[in-house]
């Protein structure tokens, strides 16, 4: 298995995190650029991880206090999930959710949310707790709840 190192997000971390949030979300990179360097705080309103291989950042998971454009009624959230598609299946995704959730009881708080359109079956399948469905730009958004009392899987094998 290769060996990753997960670190929380850095300048040198900016510029892939601000592609992926460009791709994913139709931003500008102008603005994803600003958008990522709010993640270097490491503090109670947001955080960021990522995740590196042989030097190269490899995938990236963000914490927010605040997801307004989903809803401003849960928080915090988990932000912004990628790991390159040629790193899938080493459950990276589950280590930067756990180093995520690490951080939030770390900051106090006893749960955290996160919204999905398309990867509800895989939540669950982890134990993530629905909490209702809201609109964006038209589209069901599923908001889900995770209990950090509870231990986060290691796994999803």
């Amino acid at each position: 298995m290769p060996e990753f190192d997960t670190q929380p997000i850095a300048e040198r971390d900016i510029e892939y995190v601000a592609h992926i949030m460009s791709k994913r979300w139709g931003t500008s990179l102008e603005w994803s650029r600003k958008e990522t360097a709010l993640y270097l705080a490491q503090d109670a309103i947001s955080a960021g991880f990522c995740i590196h291989h042989e030097g190269n950042t490899v995938g990236v998971g963000l914490f927010s206090l605040h997801n307004e454009d989903v809803s401003t009624e849960y928080g915090p959230w988990l932000y912004l999930l990628w790991v390159d598609p040629e790193y899938r299946g080493y459950d990276l995704g589950i280590l930067l959710t756990q180093k995520r959730m690490e951080h939030a009881r770390k900051m106090g708080y006893k749960e955290i949310y996160l919204d999905t359109v398309d990867a509800a079956p895989y939540h669950k399948a982890l134990g993530w707790e629905e909490v209702g469905t809201v609109r964006w730009e038209d589209n069901p958004i599923l908001i889900m709840k995770w209990d950090l009392a509870k231990e986060f899987p290691n796994s999803t094998k």
